[in-house]
């Protein structure tokens, strides 16, 4: 879905909209653009259109104009105000839109960029810390990035991911965007980013670059041509990444799903030795509160890694069960909180997999007789290790599925759970085992067949 102009939302607008059983539009959630660049910016000219543009002040451009060399912004205060022109790859071949950058030694803070609309990047908008795999542990965050904030604007067709929030970036706010039609994930919060605002953004039909329904995707192994459905990747990922704060926005028809918390096993660490680096923490202490959540088949999957096969990510971490078909790593998501969020037609509404969630006032809706509230449990960790699924806080919530008495369950073992006040329709909710649902052939592979 995408718009070209953008309309003022009322609170009461948003409240009423999020009652509201109808899919969303960006046009009524998102705020207008606001026309008044910052005292002292200066205006890039259209002249320059096509240049790459190195910012090191505040700057604004010409609506009038589409801008194709992309923006990098290498200095502290700056504001970066598009007024509404369109930054565009054409060629689809440049790797960033707008990028906020600075070596990983140096200190930027207090950026601001807004009112654009970026289209067609690699990653449409991207924090980075240049040279930040040479960061010692405990050291990461000496000269980090803080106060940085993308608002009011519309990342739309990324080639990868939408907006990507690179390692060890802290202090980052995305707020009133509309992030759309990206090939990956919408937003990605990389491994040992922190303290990330996302806040009442519309982040919709990512996720499907990919995924081919009826042909497959191409793999080579061993030099064998493979072919495979894919499952395509999810609105959200919070990858190793902690103490964010997601809340009120709206995830609507992403390809896997709304919002996944892992801890990226170190992939590729052979195949792609310049690109990896290893991951020191997990998807921990994140806040999720009060977002729509509508058509997906997964809505928020803590520790979405833990019962997958990652036999062909190349990785750095220990497993603990592998065979020719198979290899399982232990993933890491603890101690977040999912509170007051809405599920329409969710497949799977809530997963949980790791330890010391907290799930609260969560009120989940579905015409599907099929579709879950609740799933807690995970295989592999309890059959291998010994080590089911512990510390679930899971109380006050409410699941309305008509056709299916009980929408809250668990698979496989249970540690110690707290499981009060939910409610199935009219009733007290049960919470009992049920067969575990099957897992895919491999962590994005639906199936996998040769041509």
């Amino acid at each position: 879905m995408q718009t070209s102009t953008f309309v003022r939302a009322s609170v009461t607008a948003l409240a009423l909209y999020l009652l509201a059983p109808a899919s969303a539009s960006a046009d009524a959630i998102l705020p207008k653009l606001v026309y008044r660049p910052k005292a002292g910016s200066q205006l890039i000219p259209c002249d320059r259109a096509s240049q790459r543009l190195i910012l090191t002040h505040s700057a604004h451009l010409d609506p009038a104009c589409t801008y194709t060399g992309g923006v990098e912004i290498v200095r502290s205060d700056v504001v970066f105000d598009c007024r509404g022109a369109l930054i565009d790859d054409p060629e689809r071949n440049d790797a960033g839109g707008i990028v906020i950058r600075g070596p990983a030694t140096a200190k930027i803070t207090n950026v601001s960029v807004r009112n654009c609309r970026v289209r067609g990047f690699l990653n449409n908008f991207r924090v980075t810390r240049d040279g930040f795999r040479a960061l010692q542990p405990g050291r990461e965050y000496d000269d980090g990035f803080d106060r940085i904030e993308l608002r009011n604007s519309r990342l739309l067709e990324s080639r990868g991911i939408g907006a990507f929030i690179d390692a060890y970036v802290s202090g980052v706010r995305l707020r009133d965007l509309e992030v759309a039609h990206s090939g990956g994930v919408g937003i990605y919060l990389e491994a040992g980013s922190r303290d990330t605002r996302v806040l009442r953004n519309y982040i919709h039909d990512n996720g499907y670059g990919d995924v081919d329904p009826v042909n497959g995707a191409p793999l080579e192994v061993a030099g064998m041509e493979f072919r495979y459905l894919s499952t395509g990747r999810e609105g959200l990922a919070i990858d190793g990444s902690r103490d964010n704060y997601v809340a009120r926005n709206v995830f609507e028809r992403n390809s896997n799903g709304a919002i996944f918390l892992y801890k990226n096993c170190g992939e590729y660490v052979t195949e792609r030795p310049q690109q990896w680096f290893p991951r020191r923490y997990g998807a921990d202490r994140n806040r999720i509160r009060r977002n729509t959540i509508i058509d997906e088949p997964n809505g928020i999957w803590v520790g979405s890694r833990m019962s997958q096969n990652q036999l062909f990510q190349n990785c750095s971490d220990a497993f603990y069960l592998a065979n020719s078909l198979q290899t399982v790593h232990e993933d890491f998501a603890k101690h977040n909180i999912i509170q007051s969020n809405t599920f329409r037609n969710v497949a799977f509404a809530i997963r949980i997999e790791d330890d010391d969630t907290r799930v609260e006032r969560n009120s989940i809706h579905s015409e599907n007789r099929d579709h879950l509230a609740l799933l807690v449990g995970t295989g592999y960790r309890a059959s291998v290790l010994g080590r089911p699924v512990t510390g679930s806080v899971i109380q006050g919530n409410y699941a309305d599925v008509p056709g299916n008495i009980a929408p809250f369950v668990w698979i496989h073992s249970l540690g110690d759970t707290v499981f009060r006040r939910n409610r199935a329709g009219l009733r007290g909710a049960l919470f009992p085992p049920i067969v575990p649902p099957a897992t895919n052939f491999h962590l994005f592979m639906k199936e996998l067949w040769v041509p």
